[in-house]
């Protein structure tokens, strides 16, 4: 049974960094004072026997002893002024916190830290300070209390800025890197391991030990982020650096190797890790010991890939080696001792025997402080990536069973674990790069989890089982815009200033940026500017989180915590309350075989499954190419055969996306079907698919769209079109309609691509009557209108809050590569260094208006990505605060939209709502316009997306 990669690398390196800052273990008492060292090592020695005999009254009286000791001795270090003193005892304090590792000891080694931080807290700004703080983040960090971790961490930060930089502040970057990896926010973990290989380079040059080592973190935090691309980049440069200043049989190159082994690991190239692996065991076998939790880390990867290739004879040894070693070096309740177990459940898993192998799945759960029976217990699991992955594992194995009832209800728990774990990942993590590439990796489980759900709700009508399949429905589409939605909802319930939004916003795109920049740098000095300038930014960003904590409590603690379980039964009463009882959700989840549907109504829900019969994403891509290449073949720029060829590309593809998606349904869809798409359907209008084939292809008028039938709009994801009909019901803008017509010159126009599987591009219809369309459209509403100069981007900008309907007749332009850099254009000013009002900027504006309406090419298309959606203009509409959209999704015809437009509004104001406004809009276009322009590429590219309701 293939399971996903562990994670050996972050124990061999940033797990447990060194200590030393040049001290060393068992050093002498400072010659001014005298303490009784002897004393202290009786006592802790005796506390040591007595603990291994698991005598623990004793044990607490040894070490009690010797913490008094120390705090006397501390007491006598810090009465003088000769910092020399202060540092001896600060050695004195490490020896004894170094050798408390196990679990059980943490009490004695925190008060000992603790009572170090009170004395040395005398002295506000030292380096014995620095060192207690940074010395109590890694004994939280040791023993993964990950919250504390970093906050001492960041103390010891704080305390070496203002002492002056030295090698010793890498150590602590190293460790905030390490508690972001345990916590699962791999690109935070980055942005410090990459400033701490900057201090290596600065202080040691660029061939050191260290320098090896954090490039090879900064490899596998690559790796954890799905971009193996960079992390063996990262890798091959780390074996190179290895092998030229330690040699081949060091320890660092072993670990290189180990994390190599990895990498293929992740790829199912086995049988390529294992000599890398047993060459790895071997050097540290000889350095370490065959005890050592290192040395244990290859006996692991071993035995996992050897459970891989089904030789099961050498796959046992060493895991059994891997966990006994970690056993006795750790303890039970080490997340190294975790992976340990999960690699023992692996491999009975494998072999078939799933009592053992749930039986080490809980001890797995154990090693990391999760029960498995309260999700409130994810805030104090211990090392986030090794739960998702156990439960990844449970899932997996679950799923193989035979699935009889009381199998399936017991496969739903774990399911309902990682949908709730994933949430818990996404709120407490700002890097949604990370927390995308997460939810991708764990796709193939979570196809498993809806299907394993949806059984059950089948077969049960269990609506507990219908929420989590939803859940993680819903966990692949706009899960970032949703995030932002709500938390811009909850910034104006507690009343979070907007300044403190915007400087969150302007953050959050600097990093973003920087990202991109620094993965395409090839200069070094240029990328170290860059790696500055993204820790200047990360730094900002903790600095706004502490804020919002010290001013903002309640706020932080709801953006924060785990959110509410995703209830259907919520939305269907939100149904009700706005009397909708004509509209049908058909929410859609694309999985390995299957489409899901989930049909949702005020007072009916299912979950129904139907076959894939046919490669989705190419049917998908051949509707596109035999609708817009038509238009390009109308232009010239394709030979007449290829017309009819491409048309009929168009119908057999529509016509077979309505049999998977639609036909199985059809009977229950009530007459306003809102579709919420998953994956690449969001770049088709489920309007134009064809319940049949038409029997003359060239009257496009007779075609049976399915929009002749049905009232169609649309939504970003459930959740979204909840946050917008629950937001429709408070206060809106106090005026009524803004048409906006900017003036653009032809000659600032540039071509409007839109790309397909073949590479088409068309040029887009250059603006002509859009001033004629907005006076026009504004009249109906009586509303007001900005055209020629005075439509800039400003005054839009400082206009738009102001009004209930926006209207805007521009040109678009989508950005497939890039998704904020897509824009509207508007009328040139000095004012302003450009003219075009992109994604980016959107994302910082707000607004509460009912509808806007864009007029303009490609504003519903833009970058996709997976597991998340199209990143469009429209979409930064909805994010702005507007709760309905009606958009294009490819290039349009100014003169024929205007008219269609002109229409839609007309119907509109009639009072009916806009998805069927829309469609008697469509509807008429095509009545009144027979011919070559009645071709679907004229008109079915425009949807409606959001609340329906009408305009009041």
């Amino acid at each position: 049974m293939p399971t996903p990669t562990l994670l050996p690398i972050i124990a061999i390196f940033i797990l447990l960094p060194l200590y030393g800052h040049g001290q060393n273990s068992g050093s002498k008492a400072p010659s001014c004072i005298s303490p009784d060292t002897a004393a202290l090592t009786l006592h802790f020695e005796q506390g040591q026997c007595h603990w291994e005999a698991q005598r623990t009254d004793s044990t607490d009286i040894h070490f009690q002893a010797a913490l008094n000791v120390l705090d006397i001795y501390l007491d006598q270090a810090t009465q003088s002024s000769d910092t020399v003193c202060w540092s001896q005892a600060w050695n004195t304090v490490f020896d004894f916190t170094s050798r408390l590792q196990e679990k059980s000891h943490l009490q004695y080694a925190l008060k000992a830290i603790k009572n170090s931080v009170r004395y040395f807290e005398r002295m506000p700004v030292s380096e014995p300070l620095a060192l207690a703080y940074q010395e109590a983040g890694k004994i939280y960090g040791r023993f993964r209390f990950n919250e504390q971790a970093l906050e001492y961490s960041f103390k010891a930060l704080e305390v070496r800025e203002a002492i002056g930089f030295s090698i010793d502040i890498s150590e602590v970057y190293n460790t905030i890197a390490v508690t972001y990896s345990a916590m699962g926010d791999q690109g935070s973990a980055r942005v410090y391991v990459e400033k701490a290989l900057q201090e290596y380079i600065k202080w040691e040059g660029p061939e050191s030990k260290r320098v090896l080592n954090a490039m090879n973190n900064i490899g596998y935090l690559y790796q954890k982020e799905g971009d193996t691309l960079q992390a063996g980049k990262y890798y091959s440069a780390a074996l190179e650096l290895s092998l030229k200043i330690s040699g081949s049989k060091s320890s660092a190159t072993a670990n290189v190797l180990n994390n190599m082994a990895s990498l293929l690991f992740d790829q199912q190239r086995h049988a390529e890790a294992i000599p890398l692996l047993k060459k790895g065991a071997k050097i540290s076998e000889e350095e370490l010991g065959v005890l050592h939790p290192f040395t244990c880390t290859y006996y692991l990867e071993l035995g996992r890939n050897y459970t891989q290739l089904g030789q099961y004879d050498l796959a046992e040894p060493y895991l059994t080696k891997a966990r006994n070693g970690r056993l006795f070096s750790l303890g039970l309740q080490h997340f190294m001792t975790g992976f340990a177990y999960l690699g023992l459940a692996e491999y009975y898993a494998a072999k078939g025997e799933l009592p053992l192998a749930l039986k080490y799945i809980d001890t797995t759960y154990q090693a990391i402080l999760f029960d498995p029976d309260d999700k409130l217990s994810l805030a104090d699991v211990s090392y986030f990536p090794l739960l998702i992955q156990a439960l990844e594992t449970e899932v997996r194995l679950l799923s193989e069973q035979e699935l009889s009832q009381d199998m399936l209800q017991h496969s739903c728990k774990p399911c309902g674990t990682l949908a709730a774990s994933i949430e818990y990942l996404h709120r407490n993590t700002y890097n949604a790069k990370a927390s995308r590439a997460m939810r991708l990796k764990l796709k193939p489980t979570l196809n498993i989890c809806v299907n394993t759900t949806a059984s059950l709700y089948r077969q049960t009508g269990d609506l507990d089982a219908y929420n989590i399949a939803l859940s993680i429905s819903e966990w692949n589409k706009s899960v970032n815009l949703f995030s932002e939605l709500k938390d811009l909802s909850q910034k104006e319930v507690y009343r979070v200033p907007d300044s403190l939004r915007v400087l969150e916003w302007k953050i959050k795109r600097q990093l973003n940026m920087l990202d991109r920049e620094i993965q395409a740098s090839t200069d070094p000095q240029i990328k170290a500017g860059l790696l500055d300038q993204q820790y200047a930014q990360q730094e900002a960003l903790r600095s706004l989180k502490a804020t919002y904590a010290s001013q903002f409590a309640k706020y932080y603690e709801d953006r924060f915590q785990l959110g509410r379980d995703m209830a259907v039964e919520r939305f269907q009463k939100l149904l009700f309350i706005r009397e909708q009882s004509s509209q049908t959700i058909l929410e859609y989840y694309i999985g390995d075989s299957s489409i899901f549907i989930f049909l949702i109504r005020k007072d009916e829900v299912d979950l129904i499954s139907i076959p894939l019969t046919s490669d989705i994403d190419k049917v998908i891509a051949n509707m596109q190419d035999g609708i817009y290449a038509y238009f390009l073949s109308a232009r010239g720029q394709s030979s007449k055969p290829d017309i009819e060829t491409l048309t009929r590309q168009y119908i057999h593809s529509a016509h077979v996306l309505y049999n998977q998606l639609i036909r199985p349904i059809e009977d229950r869809i009530t007459e306003e079907p809102l579709i919420i798409p998953d994956e690449k359907l969001q770049f088709i209008p489920f309007g134009l698919l064809l319940s049949e084939a038409p029997k003359n292809i060239k009257n496009f008028v007779s075609y049976p769209y399915w929009i002749k039938d049905k009232k169609i709009g649309y939504a970003f994801s459930l959740r979204v079109l909840e946050t917008q009909m629950l937001r429709a019901n408070g206060p809106l803008s106090p005026k009524s309609m803004l048409a906006v017509a900017p003036s653009v010159p032809l000659s600032n126009l540039p071509y409007s691509k839109y790309s397909t599987s073949d590479g088409l591009t068309s040029e887009s219809s250059f603006l002509l009557d859009n001033e004629e369309e907005a006076y026009a459209i504004a009249s109906l509403w009586k509303g007001d209108v900005i055209t020629g100069k005075e439509a800039t981007k400003e005054a839009f900008c400082s206009l738009m809050p102001s009004y209930k309907l926006l209207h805007i007749a521009t040109h678009g332009q989508s950005d497939t590569l890039w998704g904020e850099k897509s824009y509207l254009t508007f009328t040139a000013s000095p004012k302003s260094k450009t003219n075009r009002l992109y994604v980016e900027d959107l994302l910082a504006l707000r607004m509460n208006t009912e509808m806007v309406v864009l007029s303009a090419c490609e504003t519903a298309n833009g970058q996709f990505l997976k597991g998340e959606g199209i990143i469009s203009i429209t979409r930064a509409f909805t994010h702005a605060g507007t709760k309905s959209a009606v958009t294009s999704i490819w290039p349009m015809e100014n003169q024929l939209t205007s008219r269609l437009m002109l229409n839609f509004h007309k119907e509109l104001k009639q009072g009916v709502n806009k998805s069927e406004a829309l469609r008697n809009a469509k509807l008429n276009y095509l009545a009144e316009t027979p011919g070559f322009q009645s071709h679907p590429f004229f008109w079915g590219g425009i949807i409606a997306i959001g609340d329906m309701s009408p305009i009041d």
